[in-house]
């Protein structure tokens, strides 16, 4: 009886007991969707900034456009909304290489766990607007403090043509993701298709879980 007695204090003890994602630092515990639909930009114009924090994160080498939609005009759909998020090469060299991260000064958020994106690519016009789909390689890699690399993924877009109205494509994170400070972000024309200086990575409905650094909240 007294060995029963003893396991069963020991089971509470242990079931009691926080696991690692609830401990004294904060949990991932509110969930972001990041569509850039809450921000106000000049419409057809890419260098719309996304400001820091935005859902929590700071999204280096992005800007936010403003889609004029038309239905027959070729391009790549937002997912929800007008807004989507946009890299190019012009954001790059302004905002630095794309990155999707918890580092920044006065940050409330020490983690975040990526759970999904919409994303698409297409050919600058240099008009102003994103149109031309073209496919595209997206290769998001995750690190955790002191640049620790443990998770990569490559994502495929694959529109029909570069005269369609083209649907964003949804990815979806591996559970290697957990926990991560912060994702590079990488993207390539894919093989087969026509080189282009001009190519622009768009995304949109970023879902993430943030977890608050101690003594913070998530923001």
């Amino acid at each position: 009886m007294k060995n029963i007695f003893s396991f069963a204090l020991l089971a509470a003890a242990v079931s009691a007991s926080p696991s690692p994602k609830d401990g004294p630092s904060g949990s991932c515990k509110s969930t972001q969707n990041a569509n850039f639909d809450d921000l106000t930009g000049v419409p057809a114009v890419q260098y719309n900034q996304i400001p820091v924090p935005y859902k929590g994160l700071k999204y280096q080498g992005f800007n936010f456009l403003v889609v004029v939609k038309t239905g027959v005009a070729p391009g790549v759909v937002p997912r929800s909304g007008n807004n989507y998020g946009v890299s190019n090469a012009v954001t790059r060299t302004t905002g630095g290489s794309p990155r999707w991260t918890a580092d920044y000064p006065n940050s409330a958020v020490r983690r975040f766990t990526p759970l999904s994106f919409y994303y698409g690519c297409s050919i600058d016009l240099q008009n102003g607007v994103a149109a031309a789909p073209t496919a595209c390689d997206i290769t998001i890699i995750g690190y955790k403090e002191g640049d620790k690399r443990v998770a990569s993924q490559t994502f495929a877009f694959r529109p029909a043509s570069a005269l369609s109205v083209a649907q964003m494509t949804k990815g979806n994170f591996g559970g290697s993701f957990q926990e991560v400070q912060y994702v590079t972000v990488s993207y390539t024309i894919a093989p087969g298709s026509p080189l282009n200086a001009n190519l622009v990575l768009l995304v949109d409905d970023i879902q993430y879980a943030t977890c608050s650094s101690g003594g913070g909240r998530d923001n």
